[in-house]
């Protein structure tokens, strides 16, 4: 009987630290610390305003297991809706699956021009005027998407519709988006942050191998070296590499099903295939095509300080180029 009562306490603090540890995963510990971190630090998160008040945008992040969710994005039973119109996963005609990130996304009209939807003015519905309704383009495409961001997006996606065609639109910053942003929510507001290289120890309760195994304990150190800033001390820590680029780009489907486009910088001194996109070539699957725009570069541009970022113009003159390609790879089209 004494050895009994001697072995209860330990077992209960052991079933109680479980608990406990459970607890933390369950919270995502890890991840608050991080965002904290992250917001703490000089380098402030990007902010993206997701519209006040979009309650179904909201309903499905919270459903999905996805990179955030174009703005306007609503879930239905069959197909979703965003800023680009409706995709139909019982469409019965050719679908186009196009992905893309804020050169995607983003637009502007010309001077002394007004745009109502603007997501109206860009290829992928450029794209779709000049196909005609018998083809359908579901757009997938948002600022800060990673082109690991974009293969999980068309895998979800062919779960549901397998699109005869996927198009990706790249730009200079995806050849080396090796730093996978995390993203948060808060309130109508998505915050985009690079994950902390360290964790946050206090000194005096350093445990190096129960810090490595135990959210829980990483999270109360984080707390006391809030309190106790003087014992605080960064341990590094090791931070998962995302996907990379031309795994998650061949990942997108085979050479016949995949057209991958490259969009040079707006200025006129860069050059069309930029040594990066030379050195990605060569894992790919599928070719990158550069997209040739015809005349000054910079007339094409969104605003004038920026060089990847296009005008209705642009967007214009990328869907003249798309075009044939995407005739040619999918014959079904009629003229």
């Amino acid at each position: 009987m004494r050895r009994r009562w001697l072995i209860i306490p330990p077992l209960t603090l052991a079933a109680s630290l479980c608990s406990l540890e459970l607890a933390a995963r369950a919270l995502a510990l890890d991840t608050r610390q991080s965002e904290a971190i992250a917001f703490s630090s000089q380098h402030a998160p990007r902010e993206v305003n997701v519209g006040e008040g979009d309650p179904a945008w909201l309903q499905a992040t919270r459903e999905l297991d996805l990179p955030y969710l174009p703005r306007g994005f609503q879930l239905h039973d069959d197909g979703f809706e965003n800023a680009w119109g409706r995709c139909s996963f019982s469409h019965p005609g050719p679908t186009i699956l196009a992905l893309g990130d804020s050169t995607t996304y983003e637009t502007r009209p010309l001077t002394g021009r007004s745009l109502d939807h603007l997501q109206q003015h860009t290829w992928p519905a450029y794209l779709g005027q000049r196909l005609g309704d018998a083809v359908q383009i579901c757009v997938l495409a948002e600022v800060g998407y990673h082109p690991s961001d974009l293969a999980e997006l068309a895998a979800w996606f062919r779960e549901r519709r397998q699109p005869d065609l996927v198009i990706a639109l790249l730009c200079d910053n995806d050849l080396h988006a090796e730093d996978l942003r995390r993203q948060v929510i808060r309130g109508d507001r998505i915050y985009l942050y690079s994950p902390p290289s360290h964790w946050l120890i206090w000194q005096p309760a350093r445990v190096d191998w129960l810090l490595a195994r135990s959210e829980a304990f990483r999270f109360l150190h984080w707390r006391m070296a809030l309190v106790q800033p003087a014992h605080s001390h960064r341990l590094p820590r090791h931070v998962p590499a995302p996907t990379p680029v031309g795994q998650a780009l061949n990942s997108l489907g085979t050479r016949e099903q995949v057209l991958l486009f490259y969009l040079p910088l707006l200025v006129s001194t860069a050059p069309d295939r930029p040594e990066a996109l030379r050195q990605l070539e060569g894992q790919l699957i599928a070719p990158v095509t550069t997209v040739d725009l015809p005349g000054f570069r910079a007339i094409y541009r969104n605003n004038p300080d920026e060089d990847m970022h296009l005008n209705s113009r642009g967007h214009a003159q990328v869907t003249g180029f798309m075009e044939p390609y995407v005739r040619a790879a999918l014959p079904q089209i009629s003229d």
